[in-house]
């Protein structure tokens, strides 16, 4: 019985394991990636930084599609620099809106797909940089294999528990 529970504890704690991502990750036609960027905590005394860096890591350019800019989280704020084409591997920022460390980058796809490792990085005048890489948000959706043994542990549980409490109200005689 001892080992029931503990196997009953792993299955549970493999259930609610969170779950991991590898950059970078494929966007195919159609698709966009908003990428909220904050680059203020970084570093002390930031910002403003005298330049913001954005880039892509993958050399991935059979797309097309375009890089667009704006002043604030969740494509909120003014848009600034004129779009890019979705192929350039890095592209310096110099607008103010981008200087103070806080905006959001929308990286859309019309055709074809694309391998996206993206990173930014701000420059305090030569001093010090700091550097963010973008993460997937998770999403929290066990395997179903794992949700099953889970399942199963529980029931096994429930069941055990339940001839114990069984057993302890009719004693056989013996």
């Amino acid at each position: 019985m001892h080992h029931f529970f503990r196997d009953a504890v792993l299955a549970a704690a493999m259930a609610c394991a969170a779950p991991a991502f590898a950059a970078p990750v494929t966007l195919h036609a159609g698709q966009e990636l908003v990428w909220n960027v904050d680059l203020t905590n970084m570093l002390p005394g930031a910002p403003p930084f005298s330049s913001v860096r954005i880039g892509n890591d993958t050399s991935n350019t059979t797309a097309t599609g375009s890089w667009e800019f704006f002043a604030e989280h969740d494509m909120q704020g003014a848009m600034f620099d004129s779009v890019q084409a979705l192929n350039l591997s890095s592209l310096l920022l110099w607008e103010p809106a981008a200087r103070d460390g806080i905006f959001s980058v929308r990286v859309a796809v019309t055709s074809g797909s694309v391998d996206l490792d993206l990173w930014a990085s701000g420059d305090l005048n030569g001093v010090g940089s700091a550097v963010v890489r973008w993460e997937p948000e998770a999403t929290e959706v066990p395997e179903p294999t794992t949700l099953s043994l889970a399942c199963l542990g529980l029931l096994t549980a429930a069941a055990m528990r339940r001839r114990a409490l069984r057993c302890r109200r009719h004693p056989r005689n013996t």
